[in-house]
């Protein structure tokens, strides 16, 4: 093989991993946009009387900073935020594909409890837990009841 065939055969590996890589993070954004949606749909009551705003704002959770050339990039996330009446707040916050152990995960942070929302494999249900990781704490298929579960008990605690 001359060298312009390997570097030809290459690029065209290198190109059809980025395309792949490029669709596999569109599957997720979508899987992040359904799973928003749901919970915006279990919290409709709550918005709907005024209780609860619910926000989907841009925050910057991924960075690339190149030492040499000083080169820096920021990532935007879209995070959903519930922000109660007294201006107590849960978020919601994308941590990524293809995490240890599963497909994706989203984190959930309200007053000092930290839940992990995982997605355990593509197109598969989301399931909870604590932050302390799947093999420390019980596990929890993602449902209204569940969520309004964690949330009452974060509610009891304003």
């Amino acid at each position: 093989m001359s060298l312009l065939e390997l570097v030809e055969q290459k690029q065209q590996k290198f190109l059809q991993q980025r395309e792949d890589s490029q669709s596999e993070e569109a599957a997720w954004q979508e899987a992040v946009k359904e799973l928003y949606q749901q919970i915006i749909t279990w919290l409709k009551p709550l918005a709907n009387r005024g209780l609860v705003k619910l926000f989907i704002k841009p925050m910057p959770t991924d960075s690339y900073y190149d030492e040499d050339t000083g080169d820096m990039e920021l990532r935007d996330e879209d995070h959903l935020i519930i922000k109660f009446f007294n201006g107590e707040a849960i978020k919601l916050m994308p941590v990524g594909l293809n995490v240890i152990g599963a497909y994706g995960r989203v984190d959930m942070a309200f007053g000092l409890r930290k839940i992990m929302i995982i997605q355990k494999e593509k197109n598969g249900e989301w399931i909870f837990t604590e932050r302390d990781g799947l093999e420390k704490s019980p596990v929890f298929p993602l449902n209204q009841v569940n969520f309004e579960q964690l949330v009452s008990t974060f509610i009891e605690n304003f």
